[in-house]
């Protein structure tokens, strides 16, 4: 006749690994290790391997319900060689669990990959840590990113901080992250606090790179230049 611990023994070694997990911690767990899978991302230049659950994106985003569940849905592995490996899983987390730990140096990423799948929860969360994360090292990437991704407020608030930070920013590396519209915004800003010397280093280090792929070497920083004069 079996014993109360010899039952409760066998009870536990039976356990299921759901039995005490929340929601959360189970969709977690299935994520992290690879179980019940229905659909294979390649990412990244490198295509490295994701896997996931149809079900689980579709709730969470449209356009993967729009993908996976549309007239033209998906039905191989899905290639997406602009969003690198890492803020993908990153991302694949959020949908997941809610959870996400952003830096400086994966929000952009984040921040597009929300826009493509259209989270607007993950979006918003983004722009808030950009928006108040702003330093004269970064906001210049953040001004260009804000201008690609059309955040107009968010833009607004990265070109207020450059013209009142101006001498500091502009000899920033970031300056040569710029495209040609926005570097013309701020020289010809009269809000700018900055010297002409500044402007004109930060001219000169933005046509330099710039000339690695121009056509016409001085002829776009030339005209930039002017316009502050």
């Amino acid at each position: 006749m079996a014993t109360c611990k010899s039952i409760s023994q066998t009870e536990s070694s039976l356990e299921a690994w759901q039995s005490r997990k929340s929601l959360t911690e189970c969709l977690r767990h299935s994520l992290e290790n690879k179980m019940f899978n229905n659909v294979t991302f390649r990412v990244g230049s490198e295509q490295k391997t994701v896997h996931a659950h149809r079900m689980i994106l579709s709730i969470r985003s449209g356009v993967f319900e729009a993908m996976f569940y549309g007239p033209l849905a998906e039905q191989g592995e899905i290639v997406i060689p602009e969003v690198e490996h890492d803020i993908f899983e990153q991302f694949l987390r959020y949908l997941y669990t809610d959870d996400v730990r952003m830096d400086c140096a994966s929000v952009m990423g984040l921040l597009y990959v929300s826009k493509k799948y259209d989270v607007k929860t993950l979006e918003h969360k983004c722009l808030t840590y950009v928006s108040s994360s702003m330093t004269s090292d970064n906001v210049c990437v953040i001004l260009e990113q804000a201008h690609v991704f059309d955040e107009q407020e968010l833009k607004e608030k990265a070109l207020t901080f450059i013209l009142e930070n101006g001498d500091v920013v502009l000899k920033s590396s970031g300056v040569t992250d710029l495209c040609h519209e926005c570097l013309v915004e701020i020289v010809q800003a009269e809000e700018l606090e900055a010297d002409e010397q500044s402007v004109f280093e930060a001219v000169v280090a933005w046509n330099t790179l710039f000339t690695i792929n121009c056509p016409n070497p001085g002829k776009k920083g030339q005209e930039v230049y002017k316009t502050q004069e």
